[in-house]
């Protein structure tokens, strides 16, 4: 799929956001295991925080499960549908102005709940949608697309909007372009998993910028997965591939290492930061 133009986008004051916020020392709390009871996991594969409690895309289980930010399970509801296909597995998850829960899956669809899990509408898709995003500053869903190698725009309502990118290695291109988030300033930030680096566009589609790259250095990436962006534009980046959590700054410079997992797939940051 061509790259096409979203929309005109306004002057924007681009000058450097960062601040170094004074933080106060959290206590770490880990959540889960193995398993298919409540609040044991399948394969977590995404999380959003939405009204102060953790939404978290249980993969294996296909499931929602609920936490609230000490680490306690709160609810469930299932993915499943009638006639559910083996292949109909949930990958990831956003949460609109609305506080409706998307949730797209292998089969190709874009399924929208409530956050009780009943089940709003059904958005088909063409590919294989992974990561996904809202933009609250344009009201839109933004979502990577694993098999087509692009990041797809809708309408809230489910129409589609535009899409960005084909499969190579270019600025406008992705390989395997997985997880995606969007800042306050309505940028988009995919992770290019296959290419080893996070690629940013402006809220028209203009590509801005790339960092990271092959390697283990600080600053690199090895098939990078979730991202998500604090009120200062900073990047956070689950770096699957060296077995950490990243920070970079708004204009993708590296700035410290957050945290040391294996395998960290998803990432989302609480009100309290």
């Amino acid at each position: 799929m061509a790259h096409a133009p979203l929309r005109a986008s306004p002057h924007l004051n681009r000058s450097p956001r960062l601040s170094r916020r004074q933080t106060r020392p959290q206590q770490n709390v880990e959540v889960g295991g193995p398993g298919v009871e409540p609040g044991r996991f399948a394969g977590p594969a995404s999380v959003i925080i939405s009204d102060s409690l953790g939404f978290v895309v249980d993969r294996g289980n296909k499931r929602i499960q609920v936490f609230n930010m000490e680490g306690d399970f709160v609810s469930e509801f299932s993915t499943r549908t009638a006639g559910d296909r083996r292949s109909s597995i949930p990958n990831g998850i956003a949460a609109d102005s609305e506080s409706q829960l998307w949730v797209t899956n292998s089969s190709g669809d874009v399924t929208v709940y409530d956050t009780r899990g009943c089940h709003i509408k059904t958005v088909k898709t063409n590919g294989e949608p992974w990561g996904i995003a809202y933009d609250n500053r344009n009201d839109r869903v933004i979502i990577t697309d694993v098999r087509q190698h692009c990041v797809i725009i809708l309408r809230t309502d489910g129409s589609p909007l535009a899409t960005l990118g084909t499969m190579g290695r270019d600025d406008y291109q992705f390989d395997t372009p997985s997880y995606v988030a969007v800042n306050l300033l309505g940028d988009i930030i995919v992770s290019d998993c296959r290419n080893h680096c996070v690629k940013v566009f402006d809220e028209s589609g203009r590509f801005m910028f790339r960092f990271g790259g092959k390697g283990s250095e600080d600053g690199r990436l090895s098939y990078p997965r979730g991202v998500c962006a604090d009120e200062f534009g900073n990047i956070i980046v689950a770096d699957y591939g060296n077995d950490r959590v990243e920070l970079f700054d708004s204009n993708g410079k590296f700035l410290k290492h957050v945290a040391s997992i294996g395998w960290p797939a998803a990432v989302a940051l609480g009100a309290q930061g």
